[in-house]
This record gives structure tokens, C-alpha cells and sequence, in this order.
């Protein structure tokens, strides 16, 4: 999951969305319309089909499906299954408002703001389907009100949202394509569970999301895994390619598999959070047994993330701890 950075006014005047919003029906399964307007969002090249903005799974037209947010209809009870295998990744119980039993946001139902792309995997019964676990202590939005007002929006979702810049970041891919909270070996405090109130904007509340979301959007299953451990690798192999140009000093060799990476880790490619994890992950390797070589590939890197930051306009584009791989 990377942010996508939805809904943005200067798509307002597209075509496909002045068509979706004169439709005497907005809620009808023909949503033809709504889909090109969430998906000029990513600005996908010519080649590529969409990508589900939780999974980061490439989508034929059959998979594509719109998502609610926030759920139209009552939410639904998370499962003891559900329960449980998140609270083993815990270790305490779960500070749930009736483990997700809320009634629905019908007024939201036609509300663009509220829609994000979604796969079929993400979206069934073994996914996200209707759960929205809120915390504890949170206010249910009020009927007619809108989460994207401050003022009116109370709530504390227990799930990531990748149209959240403040949700992005807290993810990380190792290389067996497993997701898991950015700082998966913190302790949570020893009173989170009895006093997780004091802890909001802590750390820790963060890695509770991202334990949450991982398991009820199912994000650790066995075919995205494969995936990323895919992407990784095209990775890792465009730089051994650089590693390898350098060798013999190649430098149109170096500037073709630079171009390929660059490609790669753009953020309407499936799987960029796999590809920016596999980039912050590389050490030059033994190969390079001259000094200048590692530390010209070094350099590379550091500038290649610099680049991503600047090319997205600030957003937080990668895990939070990324610069902690460019020493």
C-alpha cells in the first residue's frame, strides 16, 4: 500500500466524472464511469491495467471492483477467527467498539469521496468485505456528516486508509514478500491495552492499524506474496545488472537498467511498496572490490529515493524508517 493521493479537484472537470455525477442512478453496479475517474488518480502508462490501491495487485477489467470505505450497510462482527489471529500478533486483546458492529453510512453511498479501487481477493469474504473495526473509545459519525470534515468526524478507524498520506508509511516488505508494521519488533507499553487512550498519537497506535489492516484486508496471503517476492527480485536484478556495468565501465549499460528501476518503483506500478523496499534493502555487493565502485552505487540509491520524495510532491512515499537504509 501506497498513498494515493484522492480525490484531487483538478480531475473534477474530467469528462468521465461530469458523466458519473449526471447518472439518474450513481449507486447502479455501472459504474463505468466512477472507475476512469478514480483511475486518472495514478496516471497509469498506456501498457499497465489499474492496480487495487490496498493489495497493489494489477487488476484485469473482471477484477476491478469500487469499494466503500467507509461500508454502505451495517458493518459487519468481526469473526473469533479474525479475533484471534490478530490478537496473537498483539498480545492482548483488542480495544474494539463491539468488534465492529455499527450501523452503515447509506449517505455516503454516492459520495466519491468515499470510494477506493479494490480487487476481488481484497474485497471478498476473506477480505475487507464490510468490517470497519473502530477504537474503543470512538464516536460513530453522525448521519448527514462527513468524515472528510473535522469538525463533524469523530471516529478512530482501526484500518490504514491509502488515501491517508498520515496512514502510508507504516508498512514494510521483507524478502519473502510477508507485510508487517513498520516496527514489527516494538513493545507495545505495558498499559496499551487497559490505557490505549493515552497513546493515540504514539507509535504504537500506528502498529496497531497496520497489524489490524494487514489481516482484514488479508494482505499476507499466499498469492500476494509470491507477487512481491516477483517484484523484489526485478529489482535486486536491475541493480546486480548496474553492478555489473560498472564492473566494465558500461555507462549506457548503467543508464538503460537505471531507467528500467526507475520505472519500476513508479508509484502506479503494481507492487511499489515491494520495489522501494527490495531499493532501501540493497548493499552494493562483494563484487565491487574497488571502494569508489560501492559508494558510486551508494550514492545512487540515496539519490533515487531523494527523487521519488521530490517527483511526489512531499508525500510519504516510503516505510517511515527508509532513512535508516541509507547510512
Amino acid at each position: 500500500m501506497v498513498f494515493i493521493n484522492y480525490p484531487q479537484s483538478t480531475f473534477d472537470t474530467t469528462q468521465a466524472f461530469i458523466d458519473w455525477l449526471a447518472e439518474p442512478n450513481r449507486t447502479s453496479a455501472k459504474k463505468g464511469n466512477l472507475k476512469a475517474y478514480l483511475n486518472q488518480h495514478l496516471d497509469y502508462p498506456p501498457e499497465n491495467n489499474p492496480k487495487c490501491w490496498y493489495s497493489e495487485k494489477e487488476l484485469s477489467e473482471g477484477e476491478l471492483q469500487i469499494d466503500h470505505f467507509r461500508p454502505e450497510n451495517k458493518s459487519s462482527i468481526l469473526t473469533e477467527n479474525r479475533i484471534n489471529s490478530i490478537q496473537k500478533d498483539l498480545g492482548f486483546k483488542l480495544p474494539f467498539l463491539n468488534k465492529g458492529l455499527i450501523s452503515g453510512y447509506k449517505w455516503l453511498s454516492t459520495e466519491h469521496k468515499n470510494f477506493r479501487i479494490i480487487c476481488q481477493a481484497i474485497n471478498g469474504k476473506a477480505g475487507k468485505t464490510t468490517f470497519f473495526p473502530l477504537y474503543q473509545s470512538s464516536e460513530h459519525l453522525k448521519a448527514n456528516k462527513f468524515p472528510w470534515n473535522p469538525l463533524d468526524n469523530k471516529e478512530i478507524p482501526l484500518l490504514l486508509d491509502p488515501t491517508n498520506k498520515d496512514d502510508c508509511g507504516w508498512l514494510w516488505v521483507d524478502k519473502t514478500g510477508a507485510l508487517s508494521p513498520v516496527h514489527k519488533n516494538s513493545i507495545f507499553p505495558t498499559d496499551f491495552a487497559t490505557n490505549s487512550q493515552n497513546y493515540l498519537n504514539h507509535l504504537s497506535f500506528q502498529i496497531l492499524k497496520a497489524i489490524v489492516s494487514i489481516h482484514i484486508y488479508g494482505l499476507n496471503r499466499s498469492a500476494l506474496k509470491v507477487s512481491r517476492v516477483n517484484a523484489m527480485k526485478q529489482v535486486f536484478q536491475d541493480l546486480g545488472d548496474m553492478e555489473d556495468s560498472l564492473l566494465i565501465r558500461d555507462w549506457n549499460g548503467i543508464k538503460k537498467f537505471q531507467n528500467r528501476l526507475i520505472s519500476r518503483l513508479d508509484f502506479n506500478q503494481p507492487f511499489t511498496l515491494s520495489a522501494r523496499c527490495a531499493l532501501l534493502q540493497y548493499e552494493p555487493s562483494s563484487k565491487l572490490t574497488i571502494s569508489w565502485q560501492a559508494t558510486l552505487m551508494k550514492k545512487f540509491k540515496k539519490n533515487l529515493i531523494a527523487g521519488l520524495q521530490k517527483k511526489e510532491h512531499g508525500f510519504l512515499t516510503l516505510p517511515i524508517t527508509f532513512q535508516s537504509y541509507l547510512a
